[in-house]
């Protein structure tokens, strides 16, 4: 046998029990299953409750029901009989005579017959004579039950119910039997009483009724009429109800601890069930033992899918381990806590290492400010919050305002000797940095070949642009003179409250496509607060798209909106600010697609702007702008109208299949996003928006013409949803496809 095998085994299972990814992934499923199965025993716990008092209280109902029913009976006998021809003349009789009272058997014979009545009699006042159909006549004096006539003497009411009382029987056998009697006053609906008619039925026989309505099993029943016990499953509630309490203090003391499930409370019949906790629990137990065995069931699939999953994680732990030159953590044989600590302790050691790195990296601080200066530019850090390390190495930032200084020199670019290049760019950029030094601390590094970006921490606000301004002139000049290189500056000026300068790097370098290489005074200035423009990008849109195809109405129209819209209430200074923005984005814009437009233009309406001191001379500034922008030598290229309509003509192809806009740029030989803002400023359109458009009007013929579904008709047009085409379809035309087709058809 071999042992190595089976140890090996061992101590990768023992592994991964104790790995931490296992110990994670189970724990934490766990713990969703758990509280999943709680939530789900609680809801089938209230669900069986609900559907047991629903069955409870819907046989509580039939129950009430019946047994009122039969009550009613009893009342409805009582009426009927009273309303016989024969009864009212032997009541109104002084006496009755025997052809009277033959009459009325007769028409008592069928109540007695169809009905389990116990008795009906009728008592007869001005006679006092008293018919039982049991019995037959008898006097007051001699009837066999003095106490229903002391009862009927005494009703103050019309009628009046007598429950569970003892009827003595006239005949075999004895003693009393317990009934329920109904007693009216006769005649009907009289204030003076000229007899009585009661009806009284079995208790026995009443019991045996309810029983049988409710088929209440094994819980607890009690039914109660005017108050009163009707009957009970229960022989204990039978012999302990105190007939001096109301129904609701007896429930209270014989019932307290039960939970109660009456019939509705439309009747004066109260059918109610009584459960104990025990009862209620055994109804609720084997669908709460159901969820328990399924929840055992699911604990073990959380277990072999936690030792599965920790197995795969650790799968790359043990890769990394053996790239590091350390055992396997599910090969370990010794008794180690958990994968990370190994981890851990290897990376302790490459730290070491590290550390000896950084020794040497010290021996070039220049490299290192210039990689800790990037990740200032590239926001990988906060000025606000920056590491020791830039302390340790310098780099010292005391003052609250910040800007970021691009210094750009393309006539290096003529220079072929490299030595020649590299020590103008050494000198350059320390003359520049010792100049700006003067403003706060400056520090610099290389962006590219030819681009070096300063930034600058100064405690100037009021005139820093004024300073800086005149430090750029100066390098100008001397730079121009003495080394024959002519710089170009772009500066990007950061918020006082939140400094960032990735963000005024970003509008330097946006905006350097602008700076003047004729003039020594011009420098690009830009802030932080607009690196998010709060103008429309689409009405932009309109008015490069108006100076494209050369419509002046269209674009005197476009300019007066955005004079109205942002020149009209602003203050002079920040309504200048807005038009500049505005026509850097526009020319910028312009360039993107390659419209041919000279920049000196521009160039000349900024200095213009700059000095504009009233709301008026900045809207009449931005407005001559851009009329010179349209009355130049400006087009856009043949090669631009080649691609759009290359595109045009690859979708009116292919506008069947299931095309995109990377498959369209990818026919014309042209980027997506080049593709869609060259065709946007052209068309009005957006590429996806003139491929819907298309698609919609080319199946109007099929709507009209064809008999296909709409769905196919979706399909034959290049959409594989019906749903996208009925939504551009309605989009265009205001109406479903359906809609179009039944009002244009007719």
């Amino acid at each position: 046998m071999d042992h190595s095998k089976y140890f090996s085994k061992f101590y990768k299972y023992r592994n991964i029990l104790k790995s931490r990814h296992f110990r994670s992934f189970f724990c934490t499923t766990m713990l969703c299953a758990t509280m999943i199965f709680i939530a789900a025993g609680f809801f089938i716990t209230l669900k069986t409750r609900l559907k047991l008092q629903e069955n409870l209280d819907a046989k509580a109902n039939y129950a009430a029901a019946s047994v009122q029913e039969y009550l009613s009976g009893m009342k409805h006998s009582a009426v009927f009989i009273g309303k016989l021809p024969s009864v009212t003349t032997a009541l109104n009789a002084h006496p009755v005579t025997l052809d009277q009272l033959a009459n009325m058997v007769a028409d008592l014979a069928p109540f007695s017959s169809t009905y389990s009545y116990e008795s009906i009699c009728l008592f007869f006042n001005h006679s006092e004579k008293v018919y039982d159909s049991c019995g037959g006549m008898y006097t007051f004096d001699d009837f066999y039950n003095p106490g229903l006539l002391e009862q009927l003497h005494s009703m103050e009411k019309e009628e009046k119910w007598l429950i569970n009382v003892p009827y003595q029987r006239y005949y075999q056998p004895r003693p009393a039997v317990p009934v329920i009697t109904y007693m009216r006053r006769l005649p009907l609906y009289h204030t003076q009483a000229e007899g009585y008619i009661t009806v009284s039925y079995q208790m026995a026989n009443l019991h045996k009724l309810a029983a049988e309505a409710a088929s209440y099993g094994s819980y607890t029943a009690a039914i109660t009429f005017e108050d009163q016990l009707l009957w009970s499953s229960s022989d204990a509630v039978m012999n302990n109800w105190n007939t001096a309490c109301s129904a609701s203090e007896n429930a209270g003391i014989l019932f307290s601890a039960f939970s109660s499930y009456p019939s509705s409370a439309n009747s004066k019949i109260q059918y109610t069930f009584y459960l104990s906790r025990q009862e209620k629990w055994d109804a609720i137990a084997p669908v709460l033992f159901q969820c328990l065995w399924s929840y055992l069931a699911a604990s073990m699939i959380i277990l072999m899918a936690s030792v599965i999953y920790s197995a795969l994680m650790l799968r790359p732990v043990d890769a990394i381990m053996k790239k590091i030159g350390i055992v396997p953590y599910t090969e370990n044989a010794f008794n180690s806590p958990d994968e990370f600590y190994l981890l851990n302790t290897a990376l302790d050691n490459m730290n070491a290492q590290v550390s000896g790195i950084q020794n040497l990296m010290s021996q070039n601080q220049q490299l290192v400010k210039e990689r800790l200066l990037s990740g200032i530019l590239y926001n990988y850090v906060d000025v606000r919050k920056l590491p020791d390390e830039y302390e340790q190495r310098g780099l010292l930032f005391p003052h609250p305002i910040f800007a970021v200084i691009l210094l750009m020199l393309p006539s290096l670019e003529d220079c072929e000797d490299f030595t020649r290049r590299e020590q103008l760019k050494l000198l350059i950029r320390a003359n520049a940095t010792d100049a700006f030094s003067t403003l706060g601390a400056a520090y610099s590094l290389y962006i590219d070949n030819n681009s070096i970006c300063i930034i600058l921490n100064s405690g100037q606000s009021q005139k820093l642009q004024e300073e800086l301004t005149k430090i750029c002139t100066a390098l100008k000049k001397r730079m121009k003179q003495s080394l024959s290189v002519y710089p170009l500056f772009s500066i990007g000026i950061c918020s006082e409250n939140d400094p960032k300068p990735w963000q005024a790097w970003q509008l330097a370098r946006k905006n350097l496509i602008f700076t003047a290489a004729d003039r020594d005074d011009f420098i690009q200035f830009s802030y932080q607060n607009e690196f998010t423009s709060s103008i429309d990008p689409e009405l932009l849109a309109h008015i490069s798209r108006a100076i494209i195809d050369k419509e002046p109405n269209t674009l005197k129209e476009h300019a007066d909106t955005f004079c109205s819209c942002y020149l009209a209430e602003a203050e002079p200074e920040e309504g200048c600010r807005l038009a500049s923005i505005a026509l850097c984005t526009i020319y910028a814009g312009l360039l993107d697609v390659n419209v041919d437009i000279p920049d000196t233009q521009l160039d000349t309406f900024l200095r213009k702007l700059e000095h504009a001191s009233t709301g008026e001379e900045c809207r009449k500034q931005f407005c001559a702008c851009l009329f010179g922008m349209i009355d130049a030598k400006n087009k856009l290229s043949a090669e631009s109208h080649g691609y759009i309509q290359q595109a045009i003509r690859y979708l009116e192809q292919n506008y069947f299949r299931p095309i995109t806009i990377p498959q369209i740029a990818d026919a014309v030989g042209i980027s997506p996003v080049y593709l869609n803002k060259l065709f946007k400023l052209t068309t009005g359109k957006t590429l996806s928006e003139y491929l819907n458009f298309y698609r919609t009007q080319r199946s109007l013929d099929m709507l009209l013409h064809s008999d296909e579904t709409i769905h196919h008709i979706s399909e034959a047009i290049g959409y594989g949803d019906v749903r996208s085409y009925i939504r551009f379809f309605k989009k265009f035309y205001q109406m479903t496809p359906s809609e179009y087709r039944r009002e244009k058809g007719t």
